[in-house]
């Protein structure tokens, strides 16, 4: 019993083996494989001696197995198992390549045909966003001029809609268009307390009146650095960022007289531009982090990289 035993054990683990030829295995697999096979031998081994010899030990049982399958993996197993393995391969692996190269025809067929599709629909889509833009600065255009009113009067509304497109030219780089915005909302009877308001009028005003952009920076700086609510200090410094961005296109240096509380204070009062986008680009950037952390998103962030990235 003990030597059918081992005989069988060796033949299960030589299927093993020739199967990992057929079909490659990582390693860790293979040690699983090994466990799970030792252990079943184990419980196997168990019973042999539990019906052979009533439970009792036998050391040389134990050896007649392990003998048995020494034997045999020594001189049939280490012919037999590559011989079998390497025949039942070679039809596997042509398969296998076979497969692949269907695979690999497919996806070069259907990849081109879904990157047509995917540009089709990226096209719709553009085409889609332009005509709505187009009929919403139309729309614009009549509540700017007084030919549409509600009911009779131009109220905060027609404000409060310049103030989005305010936003929306700057995000997207349309500097004229903002320039245009900013200067109706400031000339507005209506007062603007807000300094985040005033950050993108002087972020607008980078294109068309770089000086006027200026003036505003220098009397509110000092406003957006004690800003407390970071709402409010996110979009000031992001405005701020995309401005210097702007003026390092005409102006390597500007001259502020800042007094020694400004953030990059030196005794010159000649600051670099580059040195100013960076320091408003990176406290922007920090703020951003943090609501999309909060949030679980990415929008402060992508609005920061696009509005940044059309500053120019």
């Amino acid at each position: 019993q003990c030597f059918l035993w081992g005989l069988c054990l060796i033949v299960v683990y030589d299927i093993l083996r020739i199967i990992r030829i057929v079909i490659p295995h990582p390693n860790i697999l293979v040690g699983i494989e090994d466990i799970l096979y030792w252990i079943c031998a184990s419980i196997g081994m168990f019973f042999v001696l539990y019906k052979g010899n009533d439970g009792v030990i036998r050391f040389f049982a134990i050896g007649t197995t392990a003998a048995t399958m020494g034997f045999v993996n020594t001189c049939i197993s280490r012919f037999t198992v590559p011989f079998l393995g390497n025949i039942l391969a070679f039809p596997f692996r042509v398969v296998s390549k076979f497969l692949h190269n269907i695979q690999r025809k497919l996806k070069q067929i259907f990849g081109k045909q879904l990157k047509k599709v995917k540009e089709k629909a990226k096209i719709r889509k553009e085409k889609k966003a332009k005509v709505k833009k187009e009929k919403a600065d139309k729309l614009a255009e009549k509540i700017r001029n007084g030919t549409l009113r509600c009911r009779g009067v131009l109220s905060d509304s027609m404000l409060g809609l310049e103030r989005t497109y305010l936003k929306y030219y700057i995000l997207n780089g349309d500097y004229d268009k903002a320039a245009e915005a900013a200067d109706i909302l400031e000339h507005s009877s209506s007062e603007v307390k807000v300094y985040n308001r005033w950050a993108s009028f002087m972020c607008a005003y980078a294109s068309q009146k770089p000086g006027r952009g200026l003036r505003i920076y220098k009397k509110h700086w000092k406003d957006w650095e004690d800003e407390n609510d970071q709402y409010e200090r996110y979009y000031e410094f992001k405005y701020a960022a995309c401005f210097f961005k702007y003026l390092k296109n005409s102006r390597e240096t500007i001259k502020l007289d800042t007094g020694s509380t400004f953030p990059l204070y030196n005794n010159t009062s000649i600051y670099s531009t580059e040195e100013l986008c960076q320091y408003y680009y990176g406290e922007a950037e920090s703020i951003a982090k943090k609501f999309d952390k909060r949030n679980g998103t990415d929008k402060f962030t992508n609005e920061l990289v696009m509005s940044f990235a059309n500053a120019y």
